[in-house]
């Protein structure tokens, strides 16, 4: 942990107070009580903001420090995570050679010292999600042990709400991973069922009441409608024409603009998503469905190949795309960058 955090504090003092984008600006804006609390983005995110950045500012007056001091937590937490895994490893008799390999991996590799000192919900929940598949793995092989002792199964049920709370798509990944789980592990379905609702209910339960005691808006719908909305949107890109009036009309109903096609970005669903009519959505679900199902009978090659664009990044190795922010995004909270160390050969 000291090794990975050590080998990870140049880019803390080259970029300090940390890497912030135009994400991380609204989320410290709720964080220090100027804007109003949204789960747009996730509110337990927002929450670990304002605890370190509202201690800092408080500690050293000012809000860059409260920034820093939030930037120093989350490198702590990550290279703590990171170091936890190489434990594990160590723990499954993983050879010396691939742990030192890996070591040097966290180390070194520019993108995990870049993340680390980047305020974005994005880094905690990757450091999240290892430690979830490392109980999923732990649950699975060694069933008996793990069932046999409380903490075991109180970390898994721990783990899993992280993972739901620490990305609003975060729910995904573990109730998918549910029915697999079953199915492999259905000789003990009397254990594992119990646990996986449990975990679901007590999901259920905080998140009604935290955000009925704190007042938090849900987000928009948009954020989980990325792919049906770029399929729609990329229809009418390249076959317009071929769209009778009524189609159009119909499509038109569910975004602000008056043609979707114009904002469709092959690799980036954010401009079709900020164009859902929000309100016309909820009252017509029923009709999205319809349209989505009906123009999927049309185009599908169309629908492939838009969830092709939208994801070939994660598997395909010639993809480019920025990756890390270097820059401080501009603001009006007096966040600014101001490098402790600065030289002609900079990070």
């Amino acid at each position: 942990m000291a090794l990975i955090f050590l080998a990870w504090l140049p880019y803390f003092l080259r970029y300090y107070p940390g890497l912030l984008t135009s994400d991380s600006i609204v989320q410290l804006s709720q964080a220090i009580g100027i804007s109003e609390l949204t789960n747009h983005h996730p509110i337990f995110h927002t929450g670990i903001i304002a605890l370190f950045v509202n201690i800092g500012q408080a500690i050293f007056g000012n809000i860059n420090a409260g920034v820093a001091f939030y930037t120093i937590a989350q490198m702590l937490i990550m290279s703590g995570i990171f170091a936890f895994i190489l434990r594990y490893l160590s723990k499954k008799q993983v050879p010396v050679i691939v742990r030192v390999i890996t070591l040097l991996y966290y180390m070194f590799y520019p993108i995990n010292a870049l993340f680390s000192v980047t305020m974005w919900k994005d880094v905690l929940f990757a450091g999240i999600l290892p430690i979830f598949i490392i109980l999923c793995v732990e649950l699975i092989t060694n069933t008996e042990e793990f069932f046999s002792k409380k903490k075991n199964i109180v970390s898994y049920i721990i783990v899993s709400l992280l993972v739901f709370f620490a990305r609003n798509n975060g729910m995904y990944v573990v109730v998918l991973t549910m029915p697999f789980i079953v199915i492999v592990l259905r000789k003990y379905w009397k254990k594992v069922i119990p646990l996986f609702v449990s975990i679901i209910l007590i999901y259920a339960v905080i998140k009604t009441s935290v955000f009925a005691l704190l007042d938090v808006k849900n987000g928009s719908v948009a954020e989980m409608l990325s792919i049906p909305l770029q399929q729609i949107a990329r229809v009418v890109k390249y076959h317009e024409e071929e769209l009778d009036e009524e189609t159009i009309n119909r499509i038109n109903n569910f975004f602000e603009c008056d043609n979707i096609g114009e904002k469709y970005n092959p690799i980036l669903s954010d401009p079709v998503k900020a164009e859902l009519n929000d309100e016309y959505f909820d009252e017509n679900k029923g009709e999205f469905i319809s349209l989505w199902f009906n123009l999927l009978t049309r185009y599908f090659k169309d629908y492939v190949e838009s969830f092709i664009s939208n994801s070939y990044g994660y598997y395909y190795p010639e993809a480019s795309h920025w990756v890390a922010n270097r820059t401080m995004e501009p603001n009006n909270l007096g966040v600014e960058q101001t490098p402790i160390y600065l030289r002609k050969y900079s990070i």
